[in-house]
């Protein structure tokens, strides 16, 4: 689905030795699906809920276009919930809330988590006929409502999901989450940037910058570290997806495509510098 899936780990062994990468998660996998699924579908955000080890709750592991905080109330949801993600997933049955109006109307408690009004699809995501989790899509209520072709596209993306999770636990990995979602930023408009140089050694973790560089990371250059933890440390933390990603098409692909993530000023809020 457009943006080539990252593989778990890449070519090189995670693990916590200085300078070593990230290794990709699921929810990194993930991610460009959920991305390209709010794109073709037409919304202005969705996310990826997917079962947790004991299988008694739903864990939202990605989430697009929607600040996470807005959504911690619903971060976890219990399997036996009356809420539309637990119910599409108890089911198997595809769940659609054509606007505020019916959502108050069969899920009256969503009014307590979340105080404003959308229209919503739930589809859920299979592994061999087994329900592994949820694909969610949110409209604007201000928008049309979402047409037949929209809903075409949310069921193609949930099954290429469905198949890139396949994959996945054909490698060994358990189809499940516990931890904090991650946040993905869609594709917005181009925007005029300022330019540094890097070199970027995905071995050792060290990573030159030049002064522009340095600058643009909001860090002084003679005090910057040379480390890719001293980047990590600048950018803001829902935004790290969007830097592993990086790191993960350098090391299976060769090259980096055009990513964006803010970084944290003097106060800690976020600057929106790529």
């Amino acid at each position: 689905m457009g943006e080539a899936t990252p593989r778990p780990g890449g070519r090189r062994a995670a693990g916590p030795g200085a300078g070593a990468g990230r290794r990709a998660g699921i929810e990194d996998v993930l991610a460009p699906h959920v991305n390209e699924a709010v794109r073709r579908a037409g919304g202005y955000g969705g996310g990826i809920y997917l079962r947790s080890r004991d299988r008694r709750s739903l864990v939202l592991a990605v989430v697009a276009g929607v600040p996470r905080t807005v959504l911690k109330i619903l971060w976890r949801l219990p399997v036996s919930g009356a809420l539309p993600a637990a119910e599409a997933y108890r089911t198997g049955i595809p769940i659609h809330l054509a606007d505020e109006g019916d959502t108050m109307r069969r899920y009256p408690q969503m009014s307590v988590g979340l105080p404003y009004h959308f229209a919503s699809d739930y589809r859920p995501l299979r592994v061999d006929g087994e329900a592994v989790g949820v694909l969610v899509v949110l409209w604007s209520p201000a928008a049309e409502s979402a047409s037949g072709e929209d809903l075409d596209a949310v069921a193609a993306a949930a099954g290429a999901m469905g198949a890139a999770l396949a994959e996945l636990a054909e490698q060994g990995w358990p189809v499940e989450y516990e931890g904090e979602p991650v946040s993905v930023r869609l594709p917005g408009e181009p925007h005029a940037v300022r330019v540094g140089l890097i070199d970027w050694n995905l071995d050792t973790g060290e990573f030159v910058a030049d002064d522009e560089a340095c600058r643009v990371l909001g860090s002084d250059p003679e005090a910057f570290g040379g480390t890719i933890e001293d980047v990590r440390a600048r950018v803001y933390p829902e935004d790290l997806h969007e830097l592993r990603a990086g790191e993960q098409e350098a090391a299976d692909q060769g090259l980096v495509r055009g990513r964006v993530f803010r970084v944290a000023d003097t106060v800690g809020l976020g600057r929106g510098d790529e």
